[in-house]
């Protein structure tokens, strides 16, 4: 498992988050590419699309919430 993925899904176990904030928390650029990975490895994760306030108004956003990981990649990523 990639560095990045391991990152994001210990930060996927606790809470879901957007996209923004696992840029920021995680220092994952790519974040729907490392989405794609972790499900392509066998995690269920759900893409919700949110509205978040910004500067000029709003934006919409992907919020990604773990649903289900198999367990050997959840040793992997503790």
């Amino acid at each position: 498992m990639k560095p990045q993925c391991a990152t994001v899904l210990r930060f996927l176990r606790k809470r879901p988050m957007t996209t923004g904030a696992i840029r920021q928390q995680c220092g994952v650029s790519t974040v729907s590419a490392t989405i794609h990975d972790l499900r392509d490895l066998g995690c269920k994760i759900a893409t919700e699309l949110v509205r978040v306030p910004t500067r000029h108004g709003g934006a919409t956003v992907a919020k990604y919430e773990l649903k289900h990981a198999p367990k050997k990649l959840l040793r992997r990523a503790a």
